[in-house]
């Protein structure tokens, strides 16, 4: 009896770390007619469960992976040890498919046509009609007068007179001449600095 326990107590243990082999070996020191030989079947079910999802765990991934032949013995395992399984069925069925799409020939990919430039058209040649293009006459425009000179404020001409005196003082004749004649020009008739700027020139500068 006591050694049934140990067995079945060790045949857990491997199937809690995957390692379903060594379990079933370790049930088969479990003696029949002893009272933990149902216990060892119903584990020894409990183990064939556990690896086949764990079978239809890898072939699964190995089948994503796109590795075929490496999924189907797993598959196949799998429903050795438990033919009516969902999950393995199903794996199964999948393997099929993909190994029938492999075997399908893929058309060769037509080659690229080369798409050349359109060229451009050159513009057809104009048609002589004999007739001569006149020549349009340019009009010559006449050069603008100068602007007249803009007319002084009384405080202008007063501030010109007496720069004209300054330049009188200097013995800068011609200059105070030209100032005075240019308040004569400039300033508004009746502008008392334009009557005093003709009074000098004529007392002073003639």
């Amino acid at each position: 009896i006591e050694q049934g326990n140990k067995q079945y107590a060790r045949a857990q243990e491997l199937l809690k770390k995957g390692n379903f082999n060594e379990a079933r070996h370790a049930l088969d020191g479990v003696p029949e007619g002893s009272t933990r030989a149902k216990d060892a079947a119903d584990l020894r079910k409990a183990i064939d469960r556990a690896e086949v999802d764990h079978l239809v765990a890898r072939g699964r991934a190995e089948l994503k992976a796109g590795r075929l032949d490496q999924a189907e013995p797993l598959a196949e395992k799998a429903l050795v040890l438990d033919g009516n399984h969902a999950g393995a069925r199903a794996l199964q069925q999948e393997i099929e498919k993909a190994k029938a799409a492999a075997l399908v020939p893929v058309p060769p990919a037509e080659p690229e046509k080369k798409v050349e430039p359109e060229k451009p058209q050159e513009p057809a040649p104009r048609k002589h009609t004999g007739r001569t293009k006149k020549k349009k006459s340019r009009t010559v425009r006449e050069p603008r007068p100068a602007p007249e000179p803009r007319g002084l404020s009384e405080s202008e001409a007063e501030q010109l007179y007496r720069d004209g005196l300054d330049a009188y003082k200097a013995d800068q004749l011609d200059k105070s001449k030209r100032i005075m004649q240019k308040i004569i020009k400039q300033a508004p008739a009746g502008s008392a600095f334009r009557e005093k700027a003709k009074s000098f020139i004529e007392r002073r500068l003639q």
